[in-house]
């Protein structure tokens, strides 16, 4: 008993949001086990937790609750804090997880929790109660049907309709410098176009659930949509088949929505802040449930919405999905929410794969919505309903949808805009600056203007005015042009480039493999390799050029 009274007795007396957070609480019809979560008033002294101990002591005897902790406490988030304290933002939506505790009830059934629910938010120190789900809910995916070719139709890499990665790529912007956290169920470690990348693992020291792991069982598609969301992002460009938006990333971790102690998405975002620092990207491969069942926003519940406000404050960009319901956010049902404020993240919708960008069906829209990409026609990894070479899963293809291909896409476009930006200062954008900037420069919304998903984001426009606004630069880094002659060739091949400069030069075998690597102004002798093809990577230490050498 001592344990729960120190739950309303001990908790710092700082700052809270001041609008009204009660009455916020649901069940979804997706699940029948629960995880609670109760919030105190950060206003409220000590002392005044309740009026009396005897009180506290007998609503919880009478209700058999038990008080499991903070969320602060138990993931130690004060080395978030520690790591950032060089971020000016708020840093009281940090401290507030102080205030958010995990509570059990033997309660069996839903109007039991309901009514616990209400008799908590009773007590004036309580700023809300959530329920969060124990049962999975499905990713933000759509399957669609159109079957491009593999490489020259990844068609999001190019410029408009698509968010121009390859312009960043070719002025040596990879992703370098950038770590990207991917909350989700898992993906595919043995994938083709994953498995030879040590950069990308899962979290250490948790556990995939097993039933995610079963050819068989109905829940490998969440699994799958993991390995599409990777695939999306980071294949290497030296591999055949894809390459990820951001191939150059520094790592890909995969947090664990489900794990063999059961499945708690806030587990997983808080661990994921735990081990989080300034310039990080989370990604939020996850939806909520609205009115009627229907997908939105997981920053909807009340905790996921305080976790993310405290990661954003502490210069941790965080990325989520507008959720597949088709629910217009600024309705009244979802009033509450939009009263909350902006938590910082940027929220993604879909949009169409042409240069209209206009909002798709299924995806939730409003005025939280900041950014949309592609929902649909997005050649990734995983599922194999596009393709599955030689009935083998680990070499599965798919058109991604829904605004999980949208979120994805968006990630890989935040690390290329935050590693041109750490290139250039050697700092990264703050998520406030970063969703300015990727607006600003955007292509705006077409179709039905009524129901906003926001800009398609364009990197090269971002580029340039990074250089004109926040660099100073006169003129923007034109990208590095090399031509190769003969190709293919028998021994010897030749580099040019219309500035002479003298080249670093790499070459890769197509698993990845580094051959051989050094500097030439124009000559390169690969002799000593058998036929075939490689990849050729050429910089001038701040340009990138990549190009295909075939040996014959």
């Amino acid at each position: 008993m001592k344990k729960q009274l120190l739950f309303f007795a001990t908790i710092f007396p700082i700052l809270s949001f001041s609008q009204d957070r009660k009455n916020q609480f649901h069940l979804n019809s997706n699940s029948d086990d629960y995880s609670i979560y109760v919030k105190l008033k950060s206003e409220n002294s000590a002392n005044n937790k309740l009026k009396q101990e005897a009180q506290a002591s007998n609503f919880f005897k009478k209700n058999e609750v038990e008080v499991i902790g903070s969320l602060y406490d138990k993931y130690d988030l004060s080395k978030l804090k520690k790591k950032n304290s060089s971020i000016v933002d708020d840093k009281q939506s940090l401290e507030i997880l102080n205030n958010i505790y995990e509570i059990k009830a033997n309660k069996q059934s839903k109007e039991e929790l309901l009514q616990l629910a209400k008799k908590l938010e009773s007590f004036e120190e309580v700023e809300y109660v959530n329920f969060i789900g124990n049962a999975p809910i499905e990713p933000p995916y759509l399957k669609t049907n159109n079957t491009p070719n593999l490489e020259d139709d990844q068609s999001y890499l190019n410029s408009n309709p698509g968010v121009n990665a390859k312009y960043a790529w070719s002025i040596g912007v990879t992703g370098e410098h950038i770590n990207i956290i991917n909350i989700e169920y898992g993906f595919n470690r043995n994938h083709e176009m994953l498995v030879n990348l040590p950069h990308v693992q899962f979290e250490k020291k948790v556990k995939i659930n097993p039933e995610l792991l079963n050819p068989n069982d109905k829940y490998i598609i969440f699994l799958e949509h993991g390995t599409a969301t990777a695939g999306t992002i980071v294949p290497s460009r030296n591999n055949i088949g894809l390459t990820g938006i951001s191939f150059g990333i520094n790592s890909f971790t995969n947090f664990l929505e489900w794990t063999t102690k059961g499945n708690n998405r806030i587990d997983a975002i808080t661990r994921a802040l735990s081990t989080a620092k300034v310039g990080d990207i989370i990604i939020y491969e996850m939806q909520g449930i609205g009115e009627n069942n229907k997908r939105i926003p997981a920053e909807f519940d009340n905790v996921i919405w305080d976790l993310t406000k405290a990661a954003t404050d502490a210069g941790i960009i965080v990325i989520a999905a507008a959720g597949n319901g088709g629910q217009n956010l600024d309705s009244s049902y979802y009033r509450s929410y939009i009263n909350r404020g902006d938590s910082g993240a940027l929220i993604i919708g879909a949009g169409s794969d042409d240069t209209k960008h206009s909002i798709l069906s299924f995806s939730s829209y409003g005025s939280r919505v900041n950014l949309q990409a592609w929902g649909d026609n997005v050649l990734t990894a995983g599922y194999g309903y596009w393709n599955e070479y030689d009935n083998d899963n680990n070499r599965n293809y798919v058109l991604f949808g829904g605004t999980s291909s949208a979120t994805a896409i968006i990630g890989g476009v935040a690390a290329l805009i935050q590693s041109y930006y750490f290139q250039q200062t050697g700092k990264y954008l703050t998520p406030k600056e970063l969703k300015e900037l990727l607006i600003e420069t955007a292509v705006p919304q077409g179709g039905d203007l009524t129901k906003n998903i926001g800009p398609h984001p364009d990197i090269k426009s971002a580029i340039e005015k990074l250089d004109v606004e926040y660099l100073h630069t006169k003129d923007p880094i034109k990208p590095l042009e090399i031509k190769t002659y003969p190709n293919p060739t028998k021994d010897i091949f030749y580099i040019t480039n219309s500035e002479n400069s003298n080249l670093d030069y790499t070459i890769f075998d197509l698993k990845g493999n580094i051959l051989f690597k050094g500097k030439t102004k124009n000559t390169v002798n690969i002799s000593s390799l058998t036929n075939g093809v490689y990849m050729l990577k050429v910089t001038d230490g701040k340009r990138i050029a990549i190009e295909k050498i075939i040996k014959n």
